[in-house]
């Protein structure tokens, strides 16, 4: 999770999978629903999700 150093009210949660299926099931998990449900209700100025592509990362495989 990333605050905006402009914007204490601008965060950012960045997740990454192994693979789509991994990604798939999490996006149904019951975990998945709590963390959406409790973080909708803190946000008041509208919620945006992205799909971006890895670019680099200290320790992280290469992307496929």
């Amino acid at each position: 999770m990333h605050v905006s150093s402009e914007d204490p009210d601008v965060v950012w949660m960045c997740e990454r999978f192994a693979e789509e299926v991994a990604f798939e099931t999490h996006a149904v998990s019951p975990v998945h629903a709590e963390v959406t449900k409790c973080s909708t209700s803190s946000v008041s100025r509208g919620r945006n999700a992205y799909r971006l592509g890895l670019v680099a990362g200290k320790g992280l495989p290469a992307a496929p």
